[in-house]
Parts: structure tokens; sequence; C-alpha cells
């Protein structure tokens, strides 16, 4: 399967009108896009937390309608024992949302579009670095 996954930073940053990603975003096909339900966790709780519950619950969620959800499931899970094995045999530290996220683009083959820096730390992950 290849595709693009997108993190939790990068779908933010559309909605908040950063041309520079959603011009990248329009250049690729729909059926070609997908949300890790862990991304969609933190976008709902980063709508929890704000002052705008409502507002910002809407704005994900109408935004995730257009996209396929990625679920965990063992193959990914055991991929992600991987990928944690190896960045703490290295002294890396990661958030633990991140390795998940991260596990599924590399379960997947898909290319993980982010702006955090700390997934160059991940080997094997296919990432665009936005």
């Amino acid at each position: 399967m290849n595709g693009k996954l997108l993190d939790t930073n990068v779908i933010i940053r559309i909605i908040n009108g950063d041309e520079k990603v959603a011009v990248l975003l329009d250049g690729i096909a729909v059926d070609e896009v997908y949300i890790p339900t862990i991304v969609y966790g933190e976008l709902m709780y980063g709508a929890e937390r704000s002052k705008r519950i409502d507002k910002n619950k809407y704005l994900f969620e109408e935004f995730c309608l257009n996209y396929k959800l990625v679920c965990t499931d063992k193959s990914i899970a055991e991929t992600y024992g991987k990928v944690k094995n190896n960045l703490k045999s290295n002294g890396i530290n990661i958030p633990e949302n991140d390795i998940w996220i991260a596990a599924i683009a590399i379960n997947r083959n898909f290319e993980l579009l982010s702006g955090d820096k700390h997934f160059a730390n991940i080997e094997n992950l296919n990432l665009l670095d936005i």
C-alpha cells in the first residue's frame, strides 16, 4: 500500500491556512492520503483543551472526512515494537504517539508528512519534512 500519512501538525497547519502545506496536499489524490486514528485522537484532545471546543472539533472532523483513517492492528503493533526497541537501544526518546504514527507509516509503506524533526531519527521511515 502506498500513500501519504498526515501527522497532527500538518493537519493543524492546513486548517490554520498554511498555503505551503495546503498546496502540497492539493497535488496528491484524495484516495492516497491517510490519517492515523492516533492523529485523530490528538486533534480531539487539542480541541478539548482549546477555548473553542465545538468549533475546533467541527474543523478537525470536517477535514478528516475527506481522507481514510488508519487503525492499528497486530502487524503495526509488531512494527511499533521494533521501532521502539531500536530507538531505546540508541538512547533516543520520541513521544509515544509519534512512535505509533511512524510504525503505521513504515508498516503500510506510507510517506509521513510532518514538521516534527525527531522523526528523522527513525530508521526505514519515509519522511517528508514540511
